[in-house]
């Protein structure tokens, strides 16, 4: 566990202070996604060694799906009841200030 944590560390310091050309970024862009394709795979294909799991995938995909509309719903909600009356009367005073300019 130390290890990735100072990897990680190592890698935003890296990000963050030295300056990397195109070429660099492009690369590590490629590497990355490379790493990640690897790690999905390799963690699917734990997943499907376990005949318990395997299982009960109609339950678990039953359950994604809920938690899935859940959080969409609440998003929705959210939205509708705190974030959109407050600015949309912000909006409003900008749409004043720009007819009054013109």
């Amino acid at each position: 566990m130390a290890f990735t944590f100072v990897t990680l560390v190592l890698g935003i310091l890296l990000g963050a202070f030295v300056s990397l050309s195109l070429t660099a970024r492009k690369w590590f862009s490629r590497v990355s996604n490379i790493c990640l394709f690897i790690m999905i795979f390799c963690l699917a294909a734990k997943i499907g060694c376990q005949e318990e799991v395997i299982a009960q995938l109609p339950v678990l995909g039953l359950r994604s799906v809920a938690i899935c509309l859940g959080a969409m719903a609440g998003s929705f909600i959210f939205m509708k009841v705190l974030v959109v009356p407050v600015f949309s009367s912000t909006l409003r005073e900008l749409e004043k200030d720009e007819e009054q300019k013109s």
